[in-house]
């Protein structure tokens, strides 16, 4: 009998606080990257773009429509984090707003162009955020690069080059937050 009650216990206890401990392994959300980039809205709804309190949250605020008389050069934002392509806002340059902060947007509304003004200079885009990292592609052109995610001052983003989209992390050096002219 008194097998059967440790046993019972054993199997109850690891029902109650095993499943917990596994539950929390499969449920724990990936944590943000990290990062000091600037980009600069790319939202094709001119309406004003929804802001939100976390990756697929509530909309909490929208930031200024993009014709805002205001923002003629765009509507430019620091980041501070990114994950599973959602920025979080650490400041809305030219607004005195600062409850933008720790905001988050989906990295399919903001991008930043490429700094390669040398067509006989290539840009490369790296498979990871290093420039010790393998290059998948280089590019020879200027392109703009929709910023699905940064770390640390890289950004990583998709864009179209040479007709073909390519993905990858641009270094620091090669980023052109201008959303009206190039950063020469």
């Amino acid at each position: 009998m008194s097998r059967l009650f440790v046993l019972s216990v054993s199997l109850l206890f690891f029902i109650l606080f095993g499943s917990i401990g596994l539950k929390s392994i499969f449920s724990e959300e990936a944590k943000a990257n990290a990062c000091d980039v600037t980009v600069y809205l790319n939202d094709p709804d001119k309406s004003g773009t929804n802001v939100r309190d976390k990756p697929k949250g509530k909309v909490v605020k929208q930031l200024p429509k993009q014709d805002d008389s205001n923002f003629e050069t765009g509507i430019y934002l620091h980041i501070k984090a990114s994950k599973d392509n959602w920025l979080q806002i650490e400041e809305v340059y030219d607004t005195n707003d600062s409850s933008y902060k720790n905001t988050w947007i989906s990295g399919k509304l903001a991008a930043t162009g490429t700094a390669n003004y040398d067509p006989s200079v290539a840009l490369n885009i790296y498979e990871k955020p290093s420039t010790n990292s393998k290059f998948i592609q280089k590019v020879y052109e200027e392109i703009q690069i929709t910023v699905l995610g940064c770390s640390g001052k890289w950004v990583y983003g998709t864009g179209k080059a040479g007709g073909k989209i390519i993905t990858g992390w641009i270094e620091p050096e090669k980023q052109c937050s201008s959303a009206v002219t190039n950063c020469n």
